[in-house]
């Protein structure tokens, strides 16, 4: 079973640079307190292989994901492929 999550939010600001804020990966604790660390493993052309650090309720979620970006929508997409959040096709 496949899981899909989408997340849409309107922020007023010019496209190329929220997709390079939200793709800068190691900042995110800096501004998303349940987020204890956040780190870009590889990096390519389209994408990146991310590794992830949450709690939620003082419960601890560990995972690696691959990031796909779509510089012609200015979306990303990501896939979770190890750890305690982790769906398989």
């Amino acid at each position: 079973r496949i899981e899909t999550i989408r997340i849409h939010k309107v922020i007023p600001a010019r496209r190329w640079r929220v997709l390079r804020l939200i793709t800068r990966v190691e900042s995110f604790p800096n501004f998303m307190p349940n987020v204890k660390e956040s780190k870009l493993l590889e990096k390519n052309t389209d994408g990146a292989l991310t590794q992830w650090h949450i709690e939620i309720e003082g419960l601890p979620i560990r995972w690696k994901q691959k990031d796909y970006f779509d510089g012609s929508t200015f979306t990303l997409y990501f896939q979770a492929v190890e750890g305690d959040v982790f769906f398989t096709k």
